[in-house]
């Protein structure tokens, strides 16, 4: 802990020294900030698609790109609204909270401004849900969100600082049939070899890690808001994803044919997903900071370079 501590002190004195506090946003209490959401057609890739041979892969995957250049997929544009709820400001600190509301779905984010560095993290850092699993079984999940350090200083080449996200699910029990042998004394005294299949009960839970690194501003542009240009520094992150299934079975037997299964579903797993020889699933993001106004648009791209989604706000009032 005592490291840990001493990590985040070091992280602020190198991004954000500064005499007495100052902070350039220009957030104010009940603004509104309207913004879209824009997802371009995506591919389905469902189960059929992955019992595909290659070749079938590749047709439907070149079929896919002649329908969206001919304009038959229309990209799903959402509006997103965000209201600056409370605003809190002293010698030392300023404080915001947000309200952003996305697809019907409200949340909230805090903003701690510190000497020019903006320290943005959720509301609920730890944040409890449940889902459903394609057999109808509800899953309860737990999510911690790493806080995101924005420097408002900024200039091409500077580096961000990184931080992670961690999820689980809780444990959740099913029966599974694995692959046993045994041996087999008939009424003679010969002894057989004899491999057959058991039903076994398993638990099963899932985690995941995500790492936001090699943050860096690679670029700095005018960008137009309410009229105004606002001068805007691109910062590029990798994000890091990794995805791990835990299992155990009720015996022995059971349990080591069941890794030898799993070995192998997982290393399918991350050959279907594109992850690299670590495990990760590495994709992207650009961002767009504007000192005055934040972060004002961000672009995720996919692991093969494909744009998954942007954000752009494009009011304050």
């Amino acid at each position: 802990m005592k490291t840990t501590f001493s990590l985040f002190i070091l992280l602020t004195i190198t991004f954000c020294i500064q005499a007495q506090n100052v902070c350039v946003l220009q957030l104010k209490p009940n603004m509104l900030i309207t913004g879209a959401r824009e997802m371009p057609p995506m591919q389905k890739k469902d189960a059929a698609y992955f019992k595909m041979d290659s070749d079938e892969r590749k047709d439907a995957d070149e079929k896919f790109k002649a329908d969206v250049k001919a304009g038959k997929l229309s990209p799903r544009i959402d509006t997103v609204r965000t209201t600056v709820l409370e605003v809190k400001q002293d010698d030392a600190i300023n404080n915001y909270v947000l309200s952003t509301v996305s697809r019907g779905v409200a949340y909230k984010t805090n903003w701690s401004c510190i000497n020019n560095c903006v320290y943005i993290y959720p509301m609920q850092k730890v944040v409890q849900s449940e889902g459903k699993t394609p057999s109808g079984k509800t899953v309860a999940f737990t999510n911690y969100y790493g806080t995101n350090i924005i420097p408002l200083k900024l200039k091409v080449g500077d580096t961000l600082p990184a931080y992670q996200n961690y999820g689980f699910s809780a444990p959740m029990s099913f029966e599974v049939i694995v692959p046993t042998t045994n041996f087999y004394t008939d009424v003679y005294g010969a002894t057989w070899l004899v491999s057959s299949q058991k039903k076994v009960g398993s638990t099963v839970s899932s985690s995941m890690i995500q790492k936001f690194t090699n943050r860096e501003v690679v670029a700095q542009e005018e960008i137009t808001i309410n009229n105004k240009t606002y001068t805007a520094f691109k910062a590029h992150t990798e994000i890091w994803t990794k995805i791990g299934v835990d299992a155990s079975t009720e015996d022995l037997v059971a349990s080591v044919s069941y890794r030898v299964i799993k070995k192998g579903v997982d290393k399918k797993t991350n050959k279907l997903l594109g992850a690299n020889k670590e495990g990760y699933l590495v994709t992207s993001l650009m961002e767009w900071i504007v000192p005055e106004l934040g972060i004002v648009k961000n672009e995720s791209y996919g692991a093969d370079g494909s744009l998954v989604a942007k954000v752009s706000n494009y009011e304050y009032n």
